[in-house]
């Protein structure tokens, strides 16, 4: 049995400039949980996951063992809208990228 004979052929892509809202856009539409990044020749750059967007969005932890989460009224909303702002590249990854061919 080869890759070819159990993969899925229609794959999601998404630019390195898009940003992570677009990200979320995708995911939730197709009902997926990563894509890969690629430029404008298709090239692979990195690869993204929802996990990916989970860390990016969560709050940064403060205090004694990480526990503590010190959030001003109205300042996650700030804080998540900015973040839904930022291009893909930066929450990418980017290093040790493995792939197989069909065959």
């Amino acid at each position: 049995m080869n890759v070819r004979d159990f993969m899925i052929t229609k794959v999601y892509t998404i630019k390195p400039s898009n940003t992570v809202k677009d990200l979320l856009n995708i995911l939730k539409t197709n009902r997926i949980g990563g894509v890969p990044v690629v430029d404008d020749r298709d090239q692979l750059l990195g690869m993204v996951s929802d996990g990916d967007v989970l860390r990016y969005l969560s709050p940064t932890p403060m205090g004694i063992a990480g526990l503590v989460y010190i959030i001003e009224v109205g300042e996650m909303e700030d804080v998540l809208r900015e973040k839904l702002n930022t291009p893909v590249k930066e929450i990418m990854t980017k290093r040790n990228l493995i792939y197989v061919s069909p065959t």
